[in-house]
């Protein structure tokens, strides 16, 4: 947990900015913790890239700039808007329900919408809980669950989690170009 409180504190600050700038859930401000462990130069064996772990096709599809020279996955503001803007997407199509827009963010909403259609067809429920989906997926939810738990009330956990400065970690700076 200190590595990961470490690197927490240098973008977690920004993050829950943006997120209660939003009005989204806190829970969506740990998703880089389950994602990265809050690594942004973190890759996954399926090319998902730095704190959000993002794909190179939802990058493009969020307009994340990625070349030989820069990778805006890994950029922590850049990644930061199009993974908010991302997960504001889903919770839209999925009705406001913050378990299915984390599902679909891991898994995609593509699989998460036929999942529904499939209970749907069969007479079941079509909430979370309800639907067949890959395993990391029905792991995932939980993972970011939990975790907010823990943060939420430590010392029920009989955990000591270092604080997280309350003041900006990085300011952004103009170059006026790129920097070798």
């Amino acid at each position: 947990m200190p590595l990961v409180s470490e690197r927490g504190s240098r973008y977690l600050y920004y993050i829950v900015e943006e997120v209660e700038k939003r009005g989204m859930p806190m829970e969506v401000a740990l998703i880089p913790l389950v994602e990265s462990t809050m690594d942004p130069f973190s890759i996954s064996h399926g090319s998902a890239a730095g704190l959000w772990q993002i794909m190179p096709a939802t990058g493009e599809h969020l307009g994340l700039q990625q070349d030989w020279w820069f990778d805006g996955r890994r950029a922590v503001r850049d990644s930061t808007q199009g993974a908010l803007d991302y997960l504001e997407d889903l919770n839209q199509r999925f009705d406001g329900d913050w378990l299915l827009t984390l599902a679909a963010y891991n898994a995609g909403e593509g699989r998460v919408a036929r999942a529904q259609r499939r209970n749907r067809a069969r007479g079941l429920p079509d909430d979370y809980w309800s639907l067949d989906l890959p395993l990391e997926t029905r792991r995932y939810v939980p993972k970011v669950l939990a975790l907010t738990q823990l943060v939420a009330d430590p010392e029920s956990y009989d955990l000591e989690i270092p604080p997280v400065p309350n003041s900006p970690a990085f300011e952004v700076a103009d170059t006026g170009g790129q920097i070798e």
